[in-house]
Parts: structure tokens; sequence; C-alpha cells
């Protein structure tokens, strides 16, 4: 048996610095090497204004690869640097209960909540405007949502991806930790898709 030599990341010898974007389809390309990737990305620019992507992306990852010590890390640095990112929050939360710490998860998981009444005004602008547009249906659902003490439970039973679709959030589903696509897709989070990554 050969022992392939590791491949040769141009990471810290390009000249400008790869963008997030770049770091990410690199990634993608060497999924074998893609922690590592991350890593020597983030050792250069830790802080960077679009480090968070590579910090979340890298805690999806570490959490696949069963490292919630490391996961943990990388997406409370995720959500540090970019505190409206929930899924960072929920990662941060699933890679704390994953090491037993429940009281460090509910933390995280509150973080990004917003309050009670909050919750209920938003659920009522919703309403509102969904009522002018006509939709009758979503419009009530989310007036019923503003009468509830808590947000209602998620639906669904499929667990959701790593990668955010184009609105931004992850389709509902039951609180577990999202998973990369084992090769059939995407386990990262695209720029292009967060107007606000700078």
């Amino acid at each position: 048996m050969t022992v392939q030599p590791a491949p040769i990341l141009p990471i810290g010898s390009v000249s400008p610095p790869l963008t997030a974007e770049q770091l990410v389809g690199l990634a993608e390309a060497a999924p074998a090497a893609a922690i590592e990737i991350y890593r020597r990305w983030l050792a250069l620019h830790p802080e960077r204004p679009d480090a968070w992507i590579a910090w979340f992306n890298l805690a999806v990852l570490l959490e696949a690869a069963g490292e919630p010590q490391g996961a943990l890390g990388a997406a409370a640095t995720a959500l540090r640097q970019k505190p409206d990112l929930w899924q960072a929050a929920l990662a941060a939360g699933q890679a704390a209960e994953a090491q037993g710490d429940r009281t460090q998860a509910l933390a995280f998981l509150r973080q990004v909540l917003p309050p009670a009444e909050g919750r209920r005004q938003l659920h009522r602008q919703l309403g509102r405007m969904l009522e002018a547009e006509g939709r009758l249906a979503e419009a009530a659902e989310e007036l019923r949502a503003s009468l509830l003490p808590r947000s209602p439970p998620a639906r669904g039973g499929a667990a959701s991806r790593p990668c955010p679709p184009e609105d931004g959030g992850l389709a509902p589903g039951p609180a577990r930790r999202p998973r990369p696509d084992r090769g059939r897709g995407r386990a990262a989070v695209r720029p292009a898709r967060h107007p606000r990554a700078a």
C-alpha cells in the first residue's frame, strides 16, 4: 500500500489572501483536508470580517468528526464575530450539550432568542403584513403564534442542513446537530448567501 502525500495547501502563500468564498471552494474541492484547510486559514486570519464563515464551517466539520470540544470553540468564535448567526448558537449549544454542559448549551441558545414580547410583536407584524398581501393562511399561522406563550415547536422530521438556504435560515426540524452531506452536497456557508457577511 502506497501512502499518498498530503495535498499542498496554498493558504499562506497566496497574495492577496484567499477570501472566505475561495476558502470554501478549496475546502469543498478537498473534503478529506477541509478541517486542516480551515484551521490553517484561520491561524492566519482569525479576525477577518468574513472569518465567521470559516469558523462556522469548521465547527460543523469538527462536530461531524466527533470533536465536540473543537466544534464548541469554533462555533462560539463564529457567534462572537457574527452575533446574529443563530446557526452558530445552535451549533455551540449542541456541542456544549454533547460535552455534558447543559447550562452553557442553554446560554448559547438563549443568546440569539429575542425576548418573548419581541417574538410576539414580530409574529403580529408578520401576520398583519401577510394579511395585507392576501396570504391569509400564513397570516393566521403568524397571528396564532403571537398568542402562544412560546414559539410553536418546530415541525418536520428532517435534520437541518449546515448550509443555510437562500433566505439565510435553516429548515425547521428537531433540535439536532446539522451534519455535512457526506459527499452529496455542500457543508459550507456560502458568503454570497449572506449579504451582511462583511
